[in-house]
């Protein structure tokens, strides 16, 4: 009966609080601590999630190879070349070594270590969000004997019963006894959690990283076994590239390799008769081109004396009309 009546009188000031007929209690101070405490379980969660899909995202590649395996071993199943045949055997091999020594210890690893205890943290949240749970119902219950006892207080005289203040009285202090209690244990266990946080997390983000590093070197070596069959690495340099934001020096000059001389000769000073780089109006390197292309694109007005250019024997970038030399050539008709 008590607790119906309890729940009735919560109910009532809700509905007093949404009419604006009564006041209501703030306390910034576990507003505050709630806040930190809901995002101390809001990262635990994300963890805990991000964590298992690390593990499902290795298994996919242990997944892959083998359907590879299963692919190349169709491919090649009536190849002359035995070296073909032996691919897919011995990338079903790597596959299953990569799962056994890799994904599998790996994921106990990260369950045992990372997982499983930060599952655990979050299992604490759940009792302490009851706790404030039961906070908010005494609230409630507090602030509903607090309005009463204040229209009580301001009709004195028009009470029938003169003992019904008392009584709501006596019903307020127990209330607010019931609230202060039952707030103060809340937020020393809401504190005890988001103190917990760091702990937690220092040692399961160590796990983290060193099970990752001991995966990546177990699947290296596993994968450099296929080197035999690997294609040769692309050769030659990708240019570097520049932020639109620089503003003085842009980039580094291209290497000086990278500034070889064409085959055929050309009328040019011998200086000229190379590749050129130049940086567009957002500071881009663009080329090489020869210098009959950069003398094209210079009357045809893509570049202009105040263009940063790259060739010759220059040590450095440097706009166009700053080389006398090279003003004149790409004037010259």
């Amino acid at each position: 009966m008590d607790k119906f009546k309890s729940a009735m009188n919560r109910t009532a000031q809700t509905i007093n609080e949404k009419l604006g007929k009564s006041e209501t209690t703030v306390d910034e101070n576990y507003d505050n601590l709630f806040r930190i405490f809901t995002s101390s379980e809001s990262v635990a969660s994300n963890f805990s999630k991000h964590s298992s899909n690390l593990i499902d995202n290795f298994n996919t590649m242990t997944s892959l190879l083998c359907f590879v395996a299963e692919d190349l071993t169709e491919l090649y199943k009536n190849d002359e070349d035995p070296r073909k045949r032996n691919l897919a055997e011995e990338i079903t091999t790597i596959s299953n070594e990569i799962e056994e020594l890799g994904v599998k210890r790996f994921q106990t690893q990260l369950l045992t270590h990372v997982v499983n205890p930060t599952n655990e943290y979050l299992e604490k949240f759940k009792e302490v969000k009851k706790l404030c749970s039961k906070r908010n119902d005494t609230l409630k219950e507090y602030d509903y004997f607090r309005n009463r006892v204040m229209k009580l207080s301001e009709t004195p005289g028009g009470n029938k019963d003169p003992l019904k203040l008392p009584k709501e009285k006596e019903k307020l202090n127990t209330a607010k006894g019931d609230y202060e209690l039952t707030q103060q244990v809340a937020m020393e266990r809401m504190q005890e959690l988001v103190d917990m946080k760091t702990i937690v997390f220092n040692d399961v983000t160590e796990q983290t990283i060193g099970n990752l590093i001991q995966y990546s070197d177990q699947v290296k070596a596993s994968l450099d076994k296929m080197s035999k069959f690997a294609a040769k690495p692309l050769e030659g340099n990708v240019p570097s590239v520049v932020s639109p934001k620089s503003t003085t020096s842009p980039i580094s000059p291209p290497s000086a390799s990278a500034r070889k001389p064409p085959a055929t000769s050309n009328p040019l000073p011998p200086s000229f008769n190379c590749e050129w780089y130049y940086l567009d109006e957002n500071v881009n390197q663009l080329g090489p081109v020869t210098f009959p292309q950069l003398k094209q694109k210079y009357k045809q007005g893509s570049l202009n004396p105040k263009t940063h250019v790259f060739g010759a024997d220059m040590a450095d970038w440097a706009t166009i009309d700053s080389v006398p030399q090279l003003v004149s050539h790409l004037s010259s008709s």
